[in-house]
């Protein structure tokens, strides 16, 4: 099978794709991303893609891409989603007989926020591509199921097949060797967080100084790794003795780092993007658990239905409850709990579904479009001007 990637930033997601994909079979995957290659972000995962293609919004290097071989599939990431709007208006445009499929990471229509604070990011034009994106893409792709409810609510005119695809962690990320706990030596309650933080006071979901701080009152640790320059929360680390900022760990190294804790983090700020937050599972929730941490949340729905159904971890409607919650528990049957089936989330564990869904969306749109592939005649309009109105000049 022969597929295009497209994603605007490269990110893990599709890094654990990649991982699943190569080693259930020989799938040739291309990657066309106009950012930074996966390498160049996070340290590795070019390796995993055959080619790296570098594409433009604003010329025809992505039409070329999608003629330049024999695609089975495109499989678009977001968000932003203009790449997936313009694949979808070049295929519909020229008859190119490649299903579009969207994978929804994140909803720009559920934030109060700005998806993202570059000078040039264009939110008309944004909401715009996620609108052409979830009700004419061949297929879609959602990264819990509270999410997809929510697109299937804005965007009803969509009638293609979808699956939900959580962020499952490869298998070669699992450690098996474990630190000690410092809880052990010190008799104290430590957590982590890692993962993104805001360095701003925005009111963002990644604005976590007051959340860090008030864990901290209550004499419980909390363990910061993060790859971005945050010098708040540096401070906030010099001046509070349960306050721990670790800065930025490989994602081969990380998780072995988390296993000297007793719980993961993973509570954020709902001040103005709540209904985004009850729709998400973050990617540290799989990481936490596979590590062999239980999570510990925030009243956010999607996590904390998932925790109830799975018992790997605990919900606090209030961090001033925090401490008396954790009183309650019994840690050691928990972490028991979640060594115990941390191998179900894995890439490779669940690779099947994606591959049985590629084969869905490959078999109907050969059955519905049954359309001639011309690649001579395509080829003459290469240079054409394309025209499309939901896509924008400003590229992230």
């Amino acid at each position: 099978m022969n597929i295009l990637y497209l994603e605007q930033q490269p990110c893990i997601r599709a890094l654990k794709y990649a991982i699943g994909l190569k080693k259930s079979d020989d799938y040739r995957l291309v990657f066309g991303y106009s950012g930074r290659t996966l390498t160049d972000l996070y340290g590795e995962g070019d390796e995993l893609f055959d080619r790296w293609e570098h594409i433009d919004l604003n010329d025809n290097s992505l039409l070329e891409l999608i003629l330049s071989e024999k695609f089975d599939l495109i499989h678009s990431h977001n968000a932003p989603d203009f790449l997936t709007a313009k694949a979808i208006g070049l295929v519909n445009k020229y008859d190119i007989n490649i299903p579009v499929i969207q994978d929804n990471h994140d909803v720009i229509s559920m934030r109060q926020t700005l998806y993202s604070a570059h000078p040039d990011f264009n939110q008309k034009s944004a909401l715009e591509a996620e609108y052409v994106a979830n009700t004419f893409a061949d297929a879609k792709i959602n990264v819990t199921s509270g999410l997809g409810k929510y697109v299937q609510n804005k965007y009803a005119h969509f009638s293609g097949p979808e699956i939900t695809f959580n962020n499952y962690v490869p298998q070669e990320l699992i450690p098996y060797k474990f630190k000690e706990k410092l809880s052990a030596r010190d008799h104290q309650l430590h957590l982590v967080y890692e993962g993104t933080i805001d360095p701003t006071s925005s009111g963002g979901h990644y604005d976590l100084l007051s959340i860090f701080s008030q864990i901290a009152s209550q004499g419980i640790h909390i363990h910061i790794y993060t790859t971005r320059d945050v010098p708040n929360y540096n401070t906030l680390a010099k001046n509070n003795q349960f306050v721990h900022f670790h800065g930025k760990v490989s994602s081969r190294a990380l998780l072995y780092e988390i296993t000297q804790y007793d719980f993961g983090w993973a509570g954020f700020n709902t001040e103005k993007n709540k209904t985004h937050l009850d729709v998400v599972l973050a990617n540290k929730v799989m990481e936490y658990i596979v590590a062999g941490l239980p999570v510990i949340t925030l009243d956010h729905k999607t996590q904390k239905e998932f925790l109830k159904k799975t018992g790997l971890g605990i919900t606090v409607n209030s961090i001033a409850d925090l401490n008396e919650t954790l009183e309650k528990v019994d840690i050691d049957l928990l972490n028991q709990k979640v060594m115990s089936v941390r191998e179900n989330y894995t890439v490779e564990g669940n690779i099947s579904h994606l591959i049985d869904f590629y084969r869905i969306v490959i078999d109907k749109n050969r059955h519905d479009k049954e359309k001639t592939f011309s690649r001579s005649r395509i080829k003459n309009i290469l240079h054409t001007d394309l025209d499309y109105h939901f896509v924008p000049i400003e590229i992230l």
